[in-house]
């Protein structure tokens, strides 16, 4: 039988390995990897985000994957909303003005 530190090790990679995907998500699904000019094929990103963030996740550096996780959550609520919420109030905006 499996000790019980090994199986918090194998939960928090688990955990890891959610965080990656849901960043590599979000950045594929803000276009994040044509920031650095890359325009090749994105198919391995995310499972490689999620890798990466797993690994992570057991090192001292989890909070690093941490604060990646909440500034991205953060960048996808701003464009999701704010941004719709601007065209609105700009095109409400002309109409008054017109």
């Amino acid at each position: 039988m499996a000790s019980p530190g090994r199986w918090a090790s194998v939960a928090r990679g688990g955990v890891g390995l959610v965080a990656g995907g849901l960043v590599g998500l979000v950045a594929v699904d803000l276009d994040l990897p044509a920031l650095v000019s890359f325009h090749g094929d994105r198919s391995a990103f995310v499972p490689l985000t999620a890798a990466t963030f797993a690994l992570l996740w057991l090192s001292p550096l989890r909070w690093v994957a941490g604060a990646a996780v909440a500034v991205a959550g953060a960048l996808w609520l701003a464009v999701a909303f704010i941004s719709s919420s601007c065209t609105s109030r700009s095109r409400a905006f002309l109409r008054l003005m017109k």
